[in-house]
């Protein structure tokens, strides 16, 4: 009896509590200005961290379509909510491979956009590459542009529905393309020469690619084909002007597997230098099979000779099977015979 006379006095105060006037109930402050948990300094290290070394942060604006389709649209913006790059873009985004460490900042929590001063950007399905004041320094035209390598840029489009693409070039110096990508043809967006542990990476941090510009030239492909599991191209080099500076192209092999794929100390080209390949026949071999003495076999085999040629013409005729460095450059062979002769 007493629990429901309590319930009954409960629902009397409530009420009579919201017949009472607005003015008698005690009243909630209104803030019209932040109100931080922490001290300003506090304040100004967490809003620090939230742009990158430039002062810059990539943000999005969402657009309610008129089919009722919410479309995402990134830009940039500084400190102080300016827009540097409008939000107009499918994405900003870096496409390469690099290593925060390198750069200085393995312990740093703030975001990466760019490196060296460029990054990726894509609108309407097409990439271009941004700077730092968000400008368009190449305009999203391309299926894919590589980040600069000696201030060029490998801009690519897909080849049908392959996975290959034909490659052209970027100047941003002269501001132009001085290579149209429909002539020369590459197997991969962005293939880092060798891996993390053997490659090498540019005064801007990220990794050389394969066609990258190297010492003023970039290798570059005018075909490719698999024999045998290797990968042969034929290929010619090029200056920053885009001319072939070879007048020809060459057999150049990637081997097959991971483990004999190039590194960087292998990689065919060194400025205007260029380690190439011709098939190599030796009929009536005499052998043994390695780790013994007893079996003697004879045999014909099959693989690459190696030579080196620069625009002054052939160096070095394609004789040697272990391959030619000059200048760190030396080409891999894939006839690696478990064999002594």
């Amino acid at each position: 009896m007493m629990k429901k006379r309590t319930i009954s006095l409960f629902l009397v105060l409530f009420l009579f509590m919201g017949m009472l006037p607005a003015q008698a109930l005690p009243s909630v402050p209104v803030v019209t200005e932040p109100v931080y948990l922490g001290s300003e300094a506090e304040y100004q290290t967490t809003f620090e961290t939230m742009f990158d070394e430039n002062g810059l942060r990539k943000v999005f604006v969402a657009f309610n379509s008129k089919d009722g389709v919410l479309y995402q649209k990134h830009g940039l913006v500084n400190k102080y909510g300016n827009f540097v790059a409008q939000p107009i873009y499918d994405e900003i985004q870096l496409h390469t491979a690099y290593d925060l460490a390198v750069l200085g900042r393995g312990s740093s929590i703030l975001p990466q956009y760019f490196i060296g001063g460029y990054t990726q950007a894509v609108r309407d399905g097409k990439m271009g590459l941004l700077n730092t004041r968000g400008e368009e320094v190449i305009p999203c035209q391309y299926d894919y542009v590589g980040l600069p390598s000696e201030g060029m840029c490998r801009v690519l489009n897909r080849i049908g529905n392959t996975d290959n693409y034909y490659l052209g070039y970027w100047n941003l110096e002269q501001n132009r393309e001085v290579v149209a990508p429909n002539k020369y043809i590459t197997f991969a967006k962005d293939p880092m020469i060798g891996n993390y542990a053997t490659s090498q990476r540019k005064p801007e941090g990220d990794y050389y690619a394969y066609n990258d510009f190297i010492e003023g030239y970039a290798m570059v492909f005018t075909s490719m084909k698999q024999v045998n599991l290797d990968d042969v191209y034929q290929a010619t080099i090029i200056d920053k002007n885009g001319k072939d500076v070879l007048g020809k192209t060459y057999m150049v092999v990637r081997p097959a597997g991971e483990s004999d794929d190039f590194s960087f100390s292998t990689y065919p080209q060194k400025g205007p230098y260029l380690s190439f390949q011709e098939n190599l026949t030796i009929k009536d071999r005499e052998y043994y099979a390695k780790n013994t003495s007893r079996t003697k076999s004879k045999d014909t085999f099959t693989g690459y000779a190696t030579g080196l040629v620069s625009p002054e013409g052939v160096l070095i005729k394609p004789t040697y099977t272990q391959g030619i460095f000059v200048k760190g450059a030396c080409s891999m062979l894939s006839d690696k015979l478990n064999l002594r002769f």
